[in-house]
């Protein structure tokens, strides 16, 4: 697998994960990556640049996208609820 590059070190990707930013096009990848010595981190971008977030900030961003999955399947329901014969 490819190696990034992060901080000056070079880490080993693992996998690549999707970032949501309501509102922003950019930074939407993620990346479970190891360095030279088995370590495994997490590495996100901003504005372009790779940087390793906090747990804080990744329970943050699951939090919101559970508020918008929650609000989307309200709204589908509502829709469906005044719409029965639709499919």
């Amino acid at each position: 697998m490819k190696n990034i590059e992060v901080q000056g070190h070079t880490y080993k990707i693992l996998e690549k994960f999707p970032v949501m930013h309501v509102g922003w096009e950019c930074d939407s990848e993620g990346y479970l990556v190891e360095d030279e010595n088995k370590i495994v981190k997490i590495v996100m971008t901003n504005h372009g640049f790779f940087y390793f977030p906090t747990a804080i900030e990744m329970q943050e961003l699951i939090n919101g996208y559970k508020k918008i999955t929650d609000k989307t399947e309200t709204i589908l329901g509502k829709y469906l609820g005044l719409n029965e014969e639709q499919p």
